[in-house]
Order: structure tokens, then sequence, then C-alpha cells
């Protein structure tokens, strides 16, 4: 749900924040996006976001406003929001409006204050299931608005009881269509490192894992699913969920794995402190 908006340098309310009909974010598709929440209505890690999203950017030649008058929006933004406690904001660039229909002239930015869509509680109990699905998102390191795969397989994950898809390509694991994985084999942590979006929970985790657990980087093949104790996904809004499916296979005991929880733990603890 839209709570308030930036367009164009002005402050809109809901329904009235509007692009022009040939913005090449609707005509093609051609943007870059990146979302962050807050925590305690502060923007949580938000100078890793904004590198994403200007790495982002610069893989589709899309120039930025910089960093301090995106971090002044930002915080205006929430400040203006009187949805109570924590809220999502979400920063959007799109080719803007093209005299040719594929010329970029002057890139349309967008934030948007949006209340917090958060999974249910029972999955971080219980844990979710995940299918794969074979697929490679195009510039995987780039955060773009195609999410046409992942939009097209909703009811597939509907008919299989499964909470996301898998993402692999040439027999290697990648991610979900909106978050980044990990298995544990015992006591060691593994996350793929190739033709993955890095994300930010991503690096959270990786901070807080290390001195705790042996970490590895790296390639994870399709059949080291049978061999790993636990799993997890994570994610902006998700934090950590629990993984104790994937396709047929139950992940250990079927429930939430006791290093995953402790991750878990660690984590709410950090953005508590925030």
């Amino acid at each position: 749900m839209l709570i308030h908006a930036n367009i164009y340098g002005e402050y809109r309310y809901p329904g009235q924040a509007m692009l022009p009909v040939n913005d090449l974010g609707l005509i093609r598709g051609l943007g870059v996006f990146d979302y962050l929440r807050t925590y305690n209505r502060k923007p949580f890690r938000m100078d890793d976001y904004l590198e994403r999203l200007r790495s982002s950017a610069d893989a589709l030649l899309l120039p930025l406003p910089n960093d301090t008058e995106i971090k002044f929006v930002v915080k205006e933004l929430i400040r203006r929001s009187d949805y109570p406690g924590d809220i999502g904001i979400r920063l959007l660039i799109t080719g803007g409006t093209t005299p040719d229909g594929i010329s970029v002239t002057k890139p349309s930015f967008i934030v948007t204050a949006e209340k917090l869509f958060l999974p249910p509680a029972d999955v971080f109990l219980n844990g979710i299931k995940l299918i794969t699905f074979e697929f490679l998102r195009e510039l995987p390191q780039v955060k773009t608005t195609n999410y046409l795969t992942a939009i097209r397989n909703v009811k597939l994950k509907e008919q299989q009881n499964a909470y996301e898809l898998l993402y692999h390509k040439n027999g290697n694991i990648l991610e979900t269509s909106r978050n980044n994985f990990f298995i544990f084999k015992e006591n060691k942590l593994i996350t793929p490192k190739n033709n993955i979006l890095f994300g930010i929970t991503r690096k959270v985790v990786l901070e807080l894992a290390a001195g705790k657990y042996e970490i590895e980087e790296r390639e994870i093949k399709t059949e080291e699913i049978n061999d790993c104790t636990e799993a997890f996904i994570t994610g902006t809004t998700k934090k950590i969920i629990p993984v104790v499916q994937v396709n047929d296979f139950i992940i250990g005991d079927g429930k939430p794995g006791a290093n995953t929880v402790k991750i878990m733990r660690h984590f709410d603890d950090y953005v508590k402190g925030w």
C-alpha cells in the first residue's frame, strides 16, 4: 500500500503520483529499483542499498541523484508518513520519457514510502518449501524491474504448495525469485557467489556468521541440496526464513535447524539495536 511518494522532486499523496504514458519504464520495462525498510523508524543499512542501486543504475546507464539528495528524500518521506510503525522505501529509476520509444533522455526517479508486506509468523516457526526452477536472470547482479518469470509462475508455486522458486542453471543453485539462498552442511555455512543479486540481508548474515561458522561463498551444485543439514533464505522484508523442504526432499528432520535459528536470533538482536 502506497503511503507517500516523491516524484520529480515533489511530494505526492497516493493517487497523485503519476508517470507519463511514454515513460520507458512503462513501454519497454526499462527500470531498476531497490527496496529498503526501516527498523525503529530508521532506514536500515541505507548506504548499502544506495551503493547497490547506483551499481544497478550504472549498468543500464541511468543517472541518479547524489546520495545526499536521496537520503534527504528518504528521511523526509519517513517524517511525512503518518503510518504507525516501520515502513518500506522503494527507490525506482526508469528510462523516463522518450522521443522515439527507445532513447533515454531524462530518467524518472521516484521514491515511495509503503506499508511493509511481511511474511506470516508461521513461516519463521515452521519453515517453508521451495521448488527448483531452471532459470538465470538477465543481468543477475542488477536489480531490474523485470520479474516476469516470477509472476508467470505464481500458479506453479500454488499448485505445488511452495513458498518460492529456487532458480538454478547449468547444475548450479542460484537464488530464489526474490531472495538469497544459504545451506548448512553441519557447521559449514555455504551460499552461492556467482550469477546472483548480492542481497543486503545476505551481507549482514555473512557478517554475523563470521567467526561462528566456517563460511564458503561458492557454487552450490543442485545435488548438494540432498546433502545439506539446514537451509534458509534471506531478504529485506523476509529477514531469515528457514527452508525445510526442496521439491520432495525433506531437509534434516523437517524443522528449522538449530544453526538457522541461532542466526535468526542474532539478526533480530542486531536490528533491535538499529
